[in-house]
């Protein structure tokens, strides 16, 4: 069973910002919100997948980018939080498709009614 969602948002003032989470029971440290953002700025600015082991979870993230080259919203991740035990790749193609569902429902932040659906089809590949 997946630990659950979250979405980051770049503030230029505080940093990794959590914007969203599902469960909402869900803590999670300011420490791994930076993690998760660097691991992705470390690469570069493009849009991508990134993967990161921490010692209590694995994690699957995907970065909107920024700059000229991103997709939908600039500096967004969208990241599953996952249990030691999972495989990362085997949720890529589902974190793909509701990457462009949350990006694209930033505006009017329908993500949140987005999030438990898709923890629940993370939940079936577990």
């Amino acid at each position: 069973m997946p630990k659950g969602i979250i979405i980051i948002e770049w503030d230029d003032e505080i940093g990794a910002n959590l914007l969203s989470k599902y469960p909402n029971s869900l803590k999670i440290p300011q420490k791994t919100l930076l993690n998760i953002y660097t691991n992705h700025r470390l690469n570069n600015m493009k849009p991508g997948f990134a993967s990161l082991n921490l010692s209590d979870m694995k994690i699957l993230s995907f970065f909107s980018g920024m700059g000229k080259e991103f997709i939908v919203a600039s500096n967004y991740i969208i990241a599953f939080l996952l249990l030691r035990n999972e495989k990362p790749m085997a949720f890529k193609d589902l974190l793909k498709k509701a990457s462009a569902e949350i990006l694209s429902h930033l505006d009017d932040k329908q993500y949140e009614k987005l999030l438990p659906k898709i923890f629940k089809e993370m939940s079936k590949i577990a």
